[in-house]
């Protein structure tokens, strides 16, 4: 078995709950939503990456209030076996870091629960070839996908699900689950990390997930709609204040304060 992997670097989770943790990213290829929902299937022919974001910019829906800022890298990738995976690891000096759990793992996309027996195949590689390891592996899911029973808790010990609401130009049909954010909403260490760009939003992330799906609202965490530098402190003040409004957790984007809209840092 081969994941099919998009990009992976080392960084900080920048996100969530474990905001400045050491993180190694594993971008997995394809997701099953379209957030900004530009009609675009494939990638165009572009000479970087940078020049295919543009063009999603371009063609977002008018109806999203943000675009998925990793749509230009998900959309392609390579397969990479558990051994080379592995090498990498030791290459870039970030095994020792995983297996000890100082470092963790980040499994985002697009959408790595499509993935998850391969990500499951490579977690029990390692655990057998290194049965003392204590790796911490967090997921970034919408929360759409049904996992296997025993994916959350041993071989996933955070649940970062980010529910779409309509601000994100998907159907409502196709991005809410009820059964999946049931089985997240179970899992102790789980998360649900509404994007939001108006008060309107707060009020539909209540009205659509948190009261229907009898969402622990402890759980419950607010991010702005942040996708560009230049809107980060007026976004930022604002999420703090509907944080202190609605008594919901609230973060920022830290990797858009750093680095704007590279991807890959």
């Amino acid at each position: 078995m081969a994941l099919t992997i998009s990009e992976q670097f080392f960084s900080l989770q920048c996100e969530g709950v474990t905001n400045g943790v050491p993180a190694y990213f594993i971008r997995l290829q394809g997701c099953n939503l379209r957030c900004g929902n530009p009609d675009m299937t494939k990638m165009p022919e572009c000479k970087s990456i940078q020049e295919f974001q543009e063009k999603l910019y371009a063609a977002k829906d008018p109806d999203a209030t943000w675009l998925c800022d990793s749509m230009a890298v998900y959309m392609q990738g390579k397969e990479v076996s558990n051994e080379a995976l592995e090498a990498i690891l030791k290459k870039e000096k970030q095994l020792e870091n995983i297996l000890n759990g100082r470092t963790h793992i980040i499994w985002t996309g697009g959408e790595p629960t499509l993935q998850q027996l391969w990500i499951m195949d490579f977690l029990n590689y390692l655990f057998k070839k290194y049965p003392k390891a204590t790796i911490y592996s967090e997921i970034e899911t919408n929360g759409t996908t049904r996992t296997a029973t025993d994916f959350f808790g041993k071989y996933i010990q955070q649940v970062n699900c980010s529910p779409k609401l309509a601000n994100s130009g998907n159907r409502r049909g196709m991005r809410i689950n009820p059964g999946v954010l049931a089985q997240i909403n179970a899992f102790e260490n789980s998360w649900f990390k509404f994007v939001v760009s108006t008060e309107v939003d707060i009020q539909s992330a209540r009205r659509e997930f948190i009261e229907p799906n009898h969402l622990d609202e402890k759980k419950i965490i607010l991010m702005p709609g942040l996708s560009e530098r230049k809107h980060y402190f007026e976004r930022t003040k604002w999420i703090y204040e509907m944080g202190k409004k609605y008594g919901y957790r609230a973060v920022s984007r830290g990797h858009i304060a750093a680095w704007d809209k590279t991807t890959g840092v």
